[in-house]
């Protein structure tokens, strides 16, 4: 249950940060610096999202959000801040006992990569492969 928890923060940390401050960054809008920080840290710590990830979802700059989770390592796969939601449904519908190819096929329509929403869902590559290819079909 803890990936869905993480990605249910980063998708709150990216849904809160285009309202939270007006300032920009790289023409974001972004929160104020130590909400900033605080932010990169909690996502930091969970150890599912890349630095690039980070950065995605705060509006952080990628050299700053190095510095402040210290990470080095190349964690992640392709996740895009829009397919957040879509991930998160897909994770709460298997949760749920449930498995929905509508979402599967969603969240990787969305931005997320087959072999990151696997890591995240612990389903398989293959298996989950199949069931966005029905998912497109219906």
């Amino acid at each position: 249950m803890s990936n869905l928890a993480a990605i249910q923060q980063a998708a709150k940390i990216y849904e809160t940060r285009d309202t939270s401050d007006k300032r920009t960054i790289a023409g974001r809008a972004t929160f104020d610096k130590q909400r900033q920080i605080d932010a990169v840290v909690a996502l930091g710590e969970w150890g599912l999202f890349s630095n690039q990830h980070i950065s995605a979802f705060t509006g952080m700059r990628l050299g700053d959000v190095s510095g402040w989770t210290g990470k080095t390592d190349a964690t992640g796969g392709r996740l895009r801040p829009e397919a957040l939601v879509p991930v998160t449904k897909y994770l709460q519908a298997l949760y749920r006992g449930e498995t929905d190819v509508l979402l599967a096929a969603e969240a990787i329509g969305a931005g997320c990569s087959v072999g990151m929403l696997s890591k995240l869902s612990a389903v398989p590559i293959t298996t989950l492969a199949r069931q966005v290819e029905k998912g497109r079909a219906l």
